[in-house]
C-alpha cells in the first residue's frame, strides 16, 4: 500500500525543487492514512485471518530527491537504474533455485485478497448514468449516516447488545444440548458404568441400555424409536428458543416441524415424555417475538406461496422486528425473507429494468438505512472507526473538551450529539 506525498510551494508563482523535501508532518500523516487504508482494506475480509498476512506500507515523496528515513520513497528510486533498491523498499525479493515456495494455503489466500478486492471496483451497479448517481448518492448518506450512528452511540453510552447463545440455527441447538449439565451428566453415565451406578440412584427411569452416543453429533440417540431424546425443562428449553429463532418465530406449527426435522424428543427430568404440541404452545405463548409476528400475521391476508406481502405502512414495523437483534442489515433481512417480501420486491428482481430505482427505498435499501440510523447496530462497529482512547475521550462528561481531527470526520457531528446529551 502506498501513500503519495508532495509538499505545498513556498511562493505558489516560483517553484523549486528544495521546496519538495520529506517533511515530517507530511510522512506522519502518511503513515496514519495507510493504517486508515489497511483497515478498510480488511473489511472486505473477514473471513480472512490478517495474522496470516503480511503488508507492506510505504510513504513516497517522488519530488523529493533524498530522505533521512531509510523505508521513504523518493525521485531517485523510481529511476531506472536504481530498480533492485526500489524493489527491495517494497519488501519483494526474487525467488531462486533454493529458497522455499509460497505454500497452496498461502497462494489461495492471495488469489482471494486480490480477486475480492477487483470485484469491489468491478461492479457495475446501474446501466444508466443517472441511476448510477442517484444510487452512488444515497450509499454515500448511508456510510455518512453510519458513521455518525457511531459517534451517537458513543455519545449517548449506547451499549452493545451481547450475542445469544442459543439463538441461530440448529448447530446451536446443539451446543445447547452438549452445555446443558443433565445431559452432560447422562452422557457421562452412558460412557463411565461406575458412575451409571450412582446416576440411576437419582434418575433409574432413563433407559441407559436403548440410549447410543452419536460420534459426530455427540447427541444422544434411542436406537429403538431413532431420535434424541433431550431430559430436563432447562433444555427443552434453550433447544425450542434457538430452533424457534431458526424459524423467525413463526409459530407453533413451524417450530413442531422443526423439532420433528431435527428429529428431538422431549422429556422431563425422571424420563417421561411430554406433549410436544402443549410444550409448544406454552412456549409461543411467552414469546414476545412470535407474538409480534402473530399481530402482523392477523394483519395481512394469506398468500398463496406462503409468503406475506407487507404493504408500505407496515414496512418501518416489520424492519423494526428483524432489526430486534441489532446485528446489521445482513442479519435483518435474513430474518425477514423466510415469511415475508415487501410487495412488488420479486417482480423487480426478476425484471430491475421496468422498475425504477426508487423501489429499492422500500427493500433492501430502506433495510440499510434503517440500520445505518440505529445506534445499537452502530455499537458493533465502534472500534472499527474510534480507538478505546477515542471512546473513553468521547464518553468522559466535562465542560471542556478538545475535538480535533481532519475535513469531514464528524467533529461538528459529534459536538451536536454533546450538546444533545
Amino acid at each position: 500500500m502506498f501513500q503519495v506525498k508532495t509538499n505545498e510551494r513556498k511562493k505558489p508563482w516560483d517553484p523549486k525543487p528544495e521546496d519538495q523535501k520529506v517533511d515530517g508532518k507530511n510522512y506522519r500523516d502518511g503513515k496514519d492514512q495507510l493504517l486508515r487504508d489497511a483497515l478498510r482494506f480488511f473489511e472486505l475480509f473477514p473471513d480472512i485471518k490478517t495474522n496470516n498476512v503480511k503488508c507492506n506500507f510505504s510513504v513516497a515523496f517522488p519530488l523529493s530527491s533524498k530522505s533521512d528515513e531509510k523505508e521513504v520513497l523518493t525521485q531517485e528510486d523510481f529511476e531506472e537504474d536504481h530498480q533492485d533498491t526500489l524493489l527491495a523498499k517494497l519488501g519483494i525479493s526474487y525467488l531462486g533455485e533454493d529458497d522455499v515456495h509460497p505454500q497452496p494455503e498461502m497462494e489461495e489466500t492471495y488469489v482471494r485478497l486480490v480477486a475480492r478486492y477487483l470485484g469491489q471496483h468491478s461492479q457495475i451497479p446501474s446501466k444508466k448514468a443517472s441511476e448510477a448517481l442517484v444510487k452512488g448518492l444515497e450509499t454515500l448518506n448511508m456510510a455518512v449516516q453510519s458513521a455518525d450512528s457511531v459517534f451517537g452511540s458513543v455519545a449517548t453510552d449506547t451499549m452493545e447488545m451481547e450475542e445469544e447463545e442459543n439463538c441461530g440455527n440448529s448447530s446451536n441447538a446443539k451446543k445447547a444440548i452438549s452445555s446443558d449439565r443433565l445431559m452432560q451428566k447422562i452422557r457421562r453415565a452412558k460412557e463411565d458404568a461406575k458412575y451409571r451406578q450412582v446416576f440411576e440412584k437419582q434418575n433409574g427411569k432413563i433407559p441407559f441400555a436403548e440410549l447410543k452416543i452419536n460420534k459426530q453429533t455427540k447427541l444422544l440417540f434411542h436406537s429403538k424409536h431413532k431420535t434424541h431424546p433431550l431430559y430436563g425443562n432447562a433444555v427443552a428449553d434453550a433447544v425450542l428458543q434457538a430452533l424457534d429463532e431458526n424459524s423467525s418465530h413463526q409459530g407453533p406449527a413451524k417450530l413442531i416441524e422443526r423439532l420433528t426435522q431435527q428429529k428431538f424428543v422431549l422429556h422431563t427430568e425422571h424420563a417421561e415424555e411430554v406433549d410436544h404440541t402443549k410444550v409448544v404452545n406454552e412456549h409461543c405463548n411467552s414469546c414476545d417475538q412470535c407474538k409480534e409476528v402473530k399481530a402482523i400475521q392477523d394483519l395481512l391476508p394469506d398468500s398463496s406461496d406462503g409468503l406475506l406481502q407487507i404493504p408500505e405502512e407496515l414496512v418501518q414495523r416489520v424492519i423494526a422486528f428483524g432489526d430486534l437483534k441489532h446485528q446489521g442489515s445482513t442479519k435483518c433481512l435474513k430474518r425477514l425473507k423466510a415469511w415475508c417480501t415487501f410487495q412488488d420486491f420479486e417482480k423487480m428482481v426478476k425484471n430491475p429494468q421496468q422498475y425504477p430505482f426508487h423501489l429499492h427505498k422500500f427493500h433492501l435499501f430502506q433495510i440499510r438505512a434503517h440500520c445505518s440510523k440505529c445506534l445499537r447496530c452502530a455499537s458493533r462497529s465502534v472500534h472499527l472507526i474510534l480507538d478505546s482512547a477515542q471512546r473513553e475521550a468521547i464518553s468522559r462528561r466535562h465542560h471542556l473538551k478538545f475535538i480535533q481531527g481532519h475535513y469531514g470526520t464528524g467533529k461538528v457531528d459529534f459536538q451536536v450529539m454533546a450538546l444533545e446529551r
